[in-house]
């Protein structure tokens, strides 16, 4: 008799076992309901900047376009990023600490203090909530971002308008998957991924601008 309840017992410990682990893994699971407004997608994509220590690898390319690198490094308030093409290589560093932020074109040898509002215009951007849906088993936002860019000069009237679809992880704010399309009929694609605790003091050291020239 005694060996009957024990078995009993035990199978109803089982049975809450499982059952709490199967609860733990459909919550893990599930997706948020909720829609996410302007603010609160704003405060998702910014996410990233917020991590000591993160590194993001992008690759973009499409139709018409070569394939570009974009490599990403933050660590201590120091932001390193390097954009690689063919034949081309940019890289920006800011320092939130300082307030430094510069540009070097290292094809031309020239290199720009954003700082001191250099940065030219890179038009408004607004915001549109799609949904939420998982990507490589990441939870993720899908943001549509839309992006217009008014023309000057011997251009001023035309509109450049580019979309962005971007499925943002809901844990870092990286944009893991983005679809660009504009209404030059210019089609791309870039996927990131997310490495932590990886980045060295080098990745982040400020470029030497020896043999550089300011434009401005």
């Amino acid at each position: 008799m005694g060996g009957k309840t024990s078995i009993k017992n035990f199978c109803v410990v089982l049975f809450f076992v499982v059952f709490m682990i199967a609860g733990i893994l459909i919550c893990e699971n599930k997706l948020p309901s909720e829609p996410l407004n302007e603010d609160e997608i704003k405060t998702l994509i910014s996410k990233y900047t917020k991590f000591d220590n993160i590194k993001i690898e992008t690759t973009e390319n499409g139709n018409g376009t070569e394939e570009m690198k974009i490599i990403t490094n933050i660590k201590d308030g120091k932001t390193k990023i390097t954009t690689k093409s063919k034949n081309s290589e940019m890289i920006e560093w800011s320092d939130s600490k300082s307030g430094e932020n510069i540009m070097l074109d290292l094809e031309s040898k020239t290199w720009y203090d954003i700082a001191k509002g250099g940065k030219e215009d890179i038009g408004q951007d607004t915001y549109q909530f799609i949904g939420y849906e998982k990507y490589n088993n990441s939870k993720c936002a899908i943001i549509e971002q839309i992006n217009e860019i008014s023309y000057e000069g011997k251009d001023a009237g035309q509109l450049l308008k580019t979309t962005a679809k971007m499925w943002v992880d809901l844990k870092t704010g990286v944009a893991l998957k983005t679809e660009y399309s504009n209404n030059l009929d210019l089609k791309y694609q870039a996927y990131s991924v997310v490495t932590f605790n990886k980045v060295t003091d080098e990745d982040v050291m400020k470029p030497n601008l020896n043999g550089y020239t300011q434009r401005y």
